[in-house]
């Protein structure tokens, strides 16, 4: 998954040697793309996870079709679906897109609506758990915003990022990969997804609440008296300082591993989506789930 870099820490001290707006850019870009990494990590995560799910099941139901029906089949796109079609399948509506095209696509489109809603918060803004998770939420609520009351006319800005609108030769293909975009145009999938990424940032969140959970006395005892303060019992941060904090969590949630707090695995094994796999094994796309 590649993003623009963010300013290493290196980078950020040669800065002082600079003008000041050169500064400020820095620390600017600096702030951005440490949201717009952890945020994009999520959004895309939980869309392959989701997109490869559907694949698996909708494609597992035509074979499972074809060993119940194939005798009977007297079509050609009827005929039983061959390991090449399989691939192909797997290979059209996925990798060979999204990792072309589709991926960079929803980087930018994110990174658009992350600096629409960070202009508003300056780098010197200092900020209490409270403010971070209306940070999340505003930025959610331009982007689902967007998908939602502003799709493409050939569907969803979501389905954008994962499948081309593309027509192939093979009926076969062609059949699997209409159902899937029609999987993927359907209210049912939205809801998926957003249950997904609900997880996704309420694990996020959780994972920086503890920052703000420092005592009186880690404060007294701290050399860095500008990390945190407190008054009446709430911490606040400045975000200058919580975009590092930020950046951390790419790694953290999204590093491929078997740790039990990987949040990729944690998805994947979700409840939710257990019964969503089972709900497109079993059903047309049009039916109320």
């Amino acid at each position: 998954m590649e993003f623009i870099a963010v300013p290493s820490k290196s980078a950020l001290r040669s800065s002082l040697k600079a003008a000041p707006e050169e500064k400020m850019a820095l620390w600017q870009l600096a702030k951005l793309q440490s949201f717009v990494r952890v945020i994009s990590g999520i959004y895309a995560s939980s869309l392959m996870i989701l997109f490869t799910r559907i694949e698996v099941n909708i494609l597992g139901r035509y074979m499972y079709m074809d060993t119940v029906f194939a005798n009977n089949a007297t079509e050609p796109e009827e005929k039983p679906i061959g390991p090449k079609v399989q691939q192909k399948y797997l290979i059209n509506a996925n990798s060979g897109y999204i990792m072309d095209k589709g991926l960079q696509k929803l980087v930018t489109f994110i990174t658009n609506h992350v600096k629409n809603e960070m202009d508003n918060w300056p780098l010197t803004k200092k900020c209490t758990f409270d403010d971070m998770t209306t940070l999340f939420k505003n930025i959610r609520t331009r982007i689902e915003s967007d998908v939602n009351e502003n799709p493409h006319i050939d569907g969803s800005k979501f389905r954008d990022f994962l499948m081309e609108n593309n027509i192939v030769e093979d009926l076969q293909l062609q059949a699997l990969l209409n159902e899937t975009r029609d999987v993927l145009d359907s209210k049912q999938f939205e809801t998926i997804l957003k249950t997904l990424v609900d997880q996704a940032f309420h694990r996020l969140e959780e994972n920086i609440k503890v920052n703000f959970e420092a005592k009186p006395q880690d404060v007294s005892q701290s050399q860095d008296t500008t990390t945190v303060d407190i008054s009446k019992d709430v911490v606040t941060i400045p975000l200058a300082k919580i975009s590092p904090l930020v950046k951390k969590q790419f790694k953290i949630l999204l590093e491929i591993g078997e740790k039990e707090t990987n949040l990729i695995q944690s998805l994947f094994n979700s409840k939710q989506l257990e019964d969503y796999a089972y709900y497109v094994f079993t059903s047309s796309y049009d039916e109320d789930y």
